[in-house]
C-alpha cells in the first residue's frame, strides 16, 4: 500500500523512527519504550471519524465566498449588496438574480 498514514501527517516520520515506535492501524494505538516501559498512545475512533470527514470535506471544498467589508458612508441599499469574489469553481450569482 503506498499512501501516506495520517499518523505520519500528525507526528511525523523522524519522530515515529526516533521514538521506535511501532504502529497498529487496526488498534489505533502507537507504542513506544519509555524509561519505566512501554507507553501505549491510544486513538479515539469517533474523534478519528470526525477529523478524516472535516479533512475530506475540507479536500473536496470547490469554491470559498469572500465578502468585502462596506464602508459606513455608502446607502443601505448597498449595505444589501457587497460585493463579493468566488475563488475555485463556479461563479456566485448576485443577491435577487437566479441562475
Amino acid at each position: 500500500m503506498d499512501k501516506p498514514a495520517i499518523y505520519n501527517a500528525i507526528l511525523g516520520t523522524p519522530w515515529l523512527h526516533e521514538m521506535k515506535a511501532v504502529i497498529s492501524t487496526f488498534h489505533q494505538c502507537v507504542k513506544f519504550p519509555i524509561p519505566s516501559g512501554i507507553f501505549t498512545l491510544r486513538g479515539d475512533q469517533r474523534m478519528t471519524r470526525s477529523c478524516f470527514l472535516r479533512e475530506r470535506k475540507l479536500r473536496t471544498a470547490s469554491s470559498c465566498m469572500i465578502t468585502e467589508p462596506v464602508s459606513d458612508d455608502e446607502t443601505d441599499e448597498s449595505n444589501a449588496i457587497r460585493r463579493t469574489r468566488s475563488i475555485g469553481k463556479g461563479t456566485p450569482s448576485p443577491p435577487g438574480n437566479p441562475t
